[in-house]
């Protein structure tokens, strides 16, 4: 498994890798996930007719995978704003609960760009955090 703090590719490249293979889309979600024991970026968006999801290699900046289906219509877009915010709300988070990364996804909800964190604690729990990506204010810790 490669380590959290190992990943060379920050969230806004992946945004970029993402834009630049999808350049007329709108971006709805960006998330790094734990997949087959390995981090992946996913970066999902659309046009007006269609949805794209990709799977980046968050070391490497290589599409590993694409998938494509008609778009349902969505309101906003994640941005580079956005991207650029995640680093540090997910080191927030892990100081908080003295955890590892398994993984954080950034999604809009009714218009809001929410970051959630999913951390494993040393003591074999887990963590969940929410939170507004706009204000950084914490919205669900569980």
């Amino acid at each position: 498994m490669n380590a959290y703090k190992d990943i060379n590719l920050t969230p806004s490249e992946a945004l970029q890798v993402f834009k630049d293979q999808y350049p007329e889309t709108t971006v709805k979600e960006v998330e790094l996930e734990l997949k087959a024991q390995a981090y992946v970026y996913k970066v999902e968006g659309y046009d007006d007719e269609k949805e794209y999801k990709i799977y980046i290699d968050p070391n490497s900046g290589e599409i590993q995978e694409t998938k494509e289906k008609r778009a349902k219509r969505v309101a906003k877009e994640i941005t580079q704003e956005h991207t650029d915010k995640i680093q540090t709300i997910v080191d927030k988070a892990l100081k908080d609960g003295n955890g590892t990364l398994y993984e954080w996804s950034l999604e809009l909800e009714d218009g809001r760009a929410e970051l959630t964190v999913k951390t494993d604690l040393e003591n074999g729990q887990h963590a969940n955090y929410k939170y507004d990506l706009d204000t950084g204010e914490l919205l669900k810790k569980k």
